[in-house]
């Protein structure tokens, strides 16, 4: 296994996180509700504490049959690559599409409220369109408030939305 390894959650995994599995340690859960099968083992080392920490829960997710490996997964460039060539940089707005916008989300709620946010990372994952997400989003903004505060609940929705 390594940085660049892309794994998604197997129906065991999915039923894990359903059913609160106590047998799962809190960061292997919570690592476990953020592979969604686009993330590379690199991009969830902040959640995991390292990249070594990363790679060996990852190791352990596949071992224990809760993720597998996608096959032929090519993470996505950088965004921080710049235009090369003739062609003319453009500052087109970025695409949002359901999954990076639920994947912002679980990642600001589990920022905020740690391992606290499980059954309502859940809810954002169960989003069918980005309008639904938005509106989800919305709605979890009273339950951050009385979890946290105003001024925080304030924030989630804000970075949730990408605003």
């Amino acid at each position: 296994m390594h940085a660049h390894t892309v794994l998604k959650k197997t129906d065991q995994g999915i039923e894990a996180i359903k059913h609160r599995d106590r047998a799962l340690p809190p960061r292997e859960r919570t690592t476990l509700i953020l592979v969604d099968g686009s993330k590379r083992l690199q991009d969830l080392a902040q959640a995991c504490g390292s990249l070594d920490e990363a790679l060996r829960i990852g190791q352990a997710l596949v071992d224990l049959g809760l993720a597998s490996v996608v096959s032929g997964a090519v993470a996505p460039p950088s965004p921080t690559h710049a235009t090369t060539g003739n062609t003319p940089a453009t500052a087109a707005p970025p695409v949002q599409d359901l999954r990076t916008s639920a994947r912002r989300a679980t990642k600001v709620l589990e920022d905020l409220l740690g391992p606290a946010c499980e059954p309502l990372a859940l809810q954002l994952e169960k989003c069918k369109s980005v309008a639904e997400l938005e509106a989800k989003i919305q709605e979890l903004r009273p339950v951050v408030a009385s979890m946290r505060s105003e001024k925080k609940a304030e924030e989630f929705v804000a970075a949730a939305l990408g605003r």
